[in-house]
This record gives C-alpha cells, structure tokens and sequence, in this order.
C-alpha cells in the first residue's frame, strides 16, 4: 500500500523532524511504502498558503497514493 505522509507545524518551538520520524514509523511497522513526504512550516494564524498540502491534495486527486498518514 503506497502512503503519503503529511506533517506540518505552526509554532517556532515545534520540531518538525520530531513529527516525520514518528509517521515514517508509523509507515515501516505496516510495511507502507512511503510515496511521498509533504511537510511545511507555517507560524502565524492568518491564511497563508499551504504550498504542500496543495500538492498533496493534487497527488490525491490523481490517486498517486492509496492513504495519508498524518
């Protein structure tokens, strides 16, 4: 099963290495191949562009994966 892997985080103190480390885990313990990693750094609350869940929801669209692990 081919899997995507989202993971985004919207404060400087957060450490987004932390969050792939943890989904790619995630993905080996249920011999997932990991199609893709889409991860942004967004801080603020306003309504930014999010340039890597665009593409992901693009690949999804074109059925380039068969589930998002978040």
């Amino acid at each position: 099963m081919k899997a995507a892997i989202y993971a985004r985080v919207s404060k400087e103190e957060e450490v987004l290495e932390n969050q792939l480390q943890g989904l790619r885990q995630f993905c080996a313990e249920r011999s997932y191949e990991v199609y893709r990693e889409f991860a942004e750094k967004i801080t603020g609350t306003g309504k930014e562009r999010r340039p890597a869940f665009e593409e992901m929801m693009e690949d999804a669209q074109k059925k380039k994966f068969d589930i998002l692990v978040v």
